[in-house]
């Protein structure tokens, strides 16, 4: 004789698996990536992700300091940039970052430099 299955205690086991299942992603999954604004809002701060969704940046949308992951020597005082504030988190990819910062003319152009390059950029706050 054929043993009869309980189908709603099945899909029940089921349906927790998977639910479970799907929020294991990766402590490393990148973020859903956001369109940069068309213009910006000062004070907004943005973490940007590089394409294995290692946070590489946050920026702050006012003129300040731009930290580096190097240690600076004694006593230095990192001139203040015009348009951001901005603390680098990678070493690898500190060289990209300043060169899209260079060719940017405000915030909002820079970040839609960042997001045309291939990274994803989060809003904060």
């Amino acid at each position: 004789m054929k043993e009869r299955v309980n189908l709603p205690i099945a899909f029940s086991v089921v349906l927790t698996l998977l639910v479970l299942l799907s929020a294991c992603g990766s402590p490393r999954s990148t973020p859903t990536p956001t369109a940069p604004p068309l213009s910006a809002v000062e004070g907004e701060q943005w973490a940007v992700y590089n394409s294995d969704g290692i946070k590489v940046l946050i920026v702050i949308n006012e003129p300040g300091p731009i930290t580096s992951t190097a240690t600076p020597p004694p006593g230095f005082e990192p001139p203040k940039h015009p348009f951001l504030t901005g603390s680098a988190l990678d070493p690898s990819e500190e060289d990209e970052l300043r060169k899209l910062l260079d060719q940017s003319t405000s915030f909002a152009d820079y970040l839609a430099r960042l997001y045309d390059a291939g990274y994803v950029l989060v809003k904060e706050n």
